[in-house]
């Protein structure tokens, strides 16, 4: 996504700084977009030395974990409600256990987009943090019960200052970070992807400043084609697609405190902030799934805009802009039946009845790739269902059926 917008930049001659000045400040929250000669610049740049957060003999030192607190606040732009204090536990220990299975929770997109665990620039202490997997060392967790930073040493002022993040996040805005893990489908994505991000630019020592504005001609929903695969390279993917996606609608408001007072509702309106800003909300599509004889729905929510971008980039196709930008909603029913089967039915919405016939062309590069094949797929006027493994008159007849409601909040996803 944003390597395409960062292509056609560099041909051009308009507002060079101005452009170098925005990638390097989403940069500095995705290492993976921008370049070498990125560094931490502004009011909130500069964290300086790392302080010392051990003493001589290996125990927490409280002078230098005060001092990274107040680097964070000043970073944040927020005071801490609850004054947090640091832990030290062995890497063994069940309560770090319990709090890597809380972080794990809140990351972006799960494992079964095909992610067993994070490369190496993943977030401290949020690397394969699944069930079953040992917490490594140097991990730092959020405890947002306690106020407290639960950490295993060595301790490293990066991975203490990402929970920090996250601590001081949850102070402010309880309710969302209470949800975020909860919310299911593609609005959770939204949500735990701005959480994410927030943290991520916390512990590089550059929040978020405001004013940086990422022209809305070039975000991704207004491109006359959107490339799945730029110069050799997935441009949505599962690790850094959900933190560009949310870069680019913290990077585009005047006050970037906006997004969490109130939360974006679908990641198409972290895609395009004029769809935020304009509180352009996703339509749900609610009724009853079909029931199939020996069959259980193991999947009931919204696919969404960015994990559609992401199926595009797993294929290397493209794809008109302005289908996803007409999208309103969507909605897959996964089943699994007894003998083995995995039938499926999707059902997206679009703003008029010219973006489903153009998405109906891509449909199979666009659904996740560990649905079932082949891919059938219909419009009903603004609609568009697809299925596979089950009788077509079913998907038709569950499409027509369904009704549209505007969501207003995101506890409405809530079960």
């Amino acid at each position: 996504m944003f390597a395409a917008w960062r292509a056609r930049s560099e041909g051009v001659g308009r507002d060079r700084k101005g452009i170098a000045v925005r990638l390097c400040a989403l940069a500095l929250v995705v290492p993976t977009v921008g370049g070498n000669d990125c560094r931490p610049a502004g009011p909130t740049g500069s964290t300086g030395a790392a302080p010392q957060l051990t003493d001589a003999r290996g125990d927490a030192d409280p002078g230098g974990f005060a001092s990274l607190v107040e680097s964070v606040e000043r970073t944040r732009g927020l005071h801490f409600v609850r004054r947090p204090m640091l832990v030290v536990m062995d890497p063994n220990a069940p309560e770090l256990a319990a709090l890597a299975r809380q972080a794990r929770a809140l990351m972006p997109l799960p494992d079964a987009e095909g992610r067993k665990s994070a490369p190496s620039g993943a977030p401290t202490g949020e690397r394969g943090v699944g069930d079953a997997t040992p917490v490594r060392a140097a991990a730092a967790f959020p405890d947002f019960e306690r106020a407290q930073v639960i950490a295993s040493a060595p301790l490293r002022a990066e991975g203490v200052r990402r929970a920090l993040g996250r601590l001081i996040d949850g102070q402010h805005y309880p309710r969302l970070v209470e949800a975020a893990p909860r919310v299911p489908g593609d609005a959770g994505i939204a949500l735990r992807a701005l959480l994410a991000v927030s943290a991520d630019a916390t512990a590089a020592g550059s929040w978020f400043p405001g004013g940086l504005h990422l022209p809305e001609a070039e975000a991704p929903l207004n491109a006359a084609r959107i490339e799945g695969v730029v110069r050799g390279k997935p441009a949505f993917d599962v690790v850094t697609g959900p933190l560009q996606s949310a870069g680019f609608l913290m990077l585009s408001l005047d006050d970037p405190e906006q997004a969490f007072r109130r939360p974006p509702l679908s990641t198409k309106q972290l895609l395009s902030p004029a769809t935020y800003l304009a509180s352009d909300r996703p339509t749900r599509l609610v009724g009853v799934p079909p029931v199939l004889a020996h069959c259980q729905v193991v999947e009931d929510e919204s696919v969404g805009v960015l994990r559609l971008l992401i199926g595009l980039s797993r294929s290397g196709g493209s794809l008109s802009g302005e289908s996803l930008a007409r999208w309103k909603g969507d909605r897959l029913v996964r089943l699994s039946c007894d003998d083995g089967r995995a039938p499926w039915i999707y059902v997206a919405e679009f703003v008029g009845q010219q973006a489903p016939r153009d998405f109906a062309d891509r449909i199979d590069a666009l659904l996740p790739g560990d649905l079932a094949r082949p891919v059938r797929s219909v419009t009903l006027g603004r609609r568009i269902v697809a299925s596979s493994g089950l009788d077509a008159e079913v998907a038709t007849a569950f499409a027509r059926t369904l009704g549209s409601r505007e969501v207003k909040d995101f506890s409405e996803w809530l079960p």
